[in-house]
């Protein structure tokens, strides 16, 4: 696996603010929907955002991402990779934004996550954006639904929490949400895991 992380160091914070355009690019030179583009076709998406990266950094984020050494560039991992495992309020130096704490405590009884499957993050990245700007209220409204202060709180009741915050999804993106999350189908979901993911 080649190290790419200085690079991906450097253009965290921009991706962060211009992955959906990123992605919606992507998807228009993807015509079959295979999460793949040709590689060059990835530099011109990042060389029109102005984003600079030098021909060794090019490579090296072409050699990580390049996953079937075909020339065509995984974008699906590269966005996931920068959106589920990215802290927003981190400033441009890598400096944590003292006003916004988003600590994130553990539940009380450990959860086994499933296999997180294609659909199931991309399902993440799509509401990605909804739960980092609404963390804190949404935290809030978990909070106040588990009644034994457990870290859980029903499938029914993260739904309608997820509802009240415009997060509206089909039955098969529950469905993805909930192989993850509820690997063993027990019918209750850590909330704090599911918004650790955005936060870390």
């Amino acid at each position: 696996m080649v190290n790419a992380e200085n690079i991906e160091h450097k253009l965290k914070h921009k991706i962060f603010k211009y992955w959906q355009r990123i992605r919606s690019q992507c998807r228009s030179k993807d015509l079959d929907d295979t999460g793949f583009i040709d590689i060059y076709d990835f530099k011109e998406i990042i060389e029109d955002l102005n984003l600079v990266i030098s021909s060794d950094d090019f490579r090296d984020l072409m050699a990580k991402y390049d996953i079937k050494e075909n020339g065509k560039f995984s974008y699906n991992s590269f966005l996931r990779n920068f959106v589920l495992n990215m802290n927003p309020s981190t400033n441009a130096s890598g400096d944590r934004n003292l006003t916004s704490r988003q600590r994130i405590h553990k539940s009380r009884l450990p959860m086994t996550p499933g296999t997180a499957s294609s659909d199931m993050l991309d399902l993440m990245l799509r509401v990605g954006e909804r739960v980092v700007q609404d963390w804190k209220r949404m935290r809030r409204v978990f909070r106040g639904l588990d009644e034994k202060a457990e870290g859980y709180i029903t499938t029914n009741q993260f739904r309608d929490v997820l509802r009240q915050f415009m997060v509206n999804l089909s039955e098969d993106e529950f469905f993805h949400l909930m192989t993850y999350y509820d690997k063993n189908l027990e019918g209750r979901i850590s909330y704090n895991d599911f918004l650790r993911a955005y936060l870390k």
